[in-house]
């Protein structure tokens, strides 16, 4: 989930990476909120620390 202003460029930038803005009400000025659900070949995990 990541949170952008709400410009058409950044919009369409997120959207190539999978992003989906959530749909709801938003007031003026807030920040859009922007999510993607990860498929299991795309997460990473975490190195285990030595």
């Amino acid at each position: 989930m990541l949170e952008c202003k709400d410009i058409p460029y950044l919009i369409s930038l997120y959207e190539k990476f999978g992003f989906n803005v959530l749909e709801r009400e938003y007031e003026e000025g807030e920040l859009l909120q922007m999510i993607k659900i990860l498929e299991e070949d795309e997460i990473i995990e975490p190195k285990e620390e030595v």
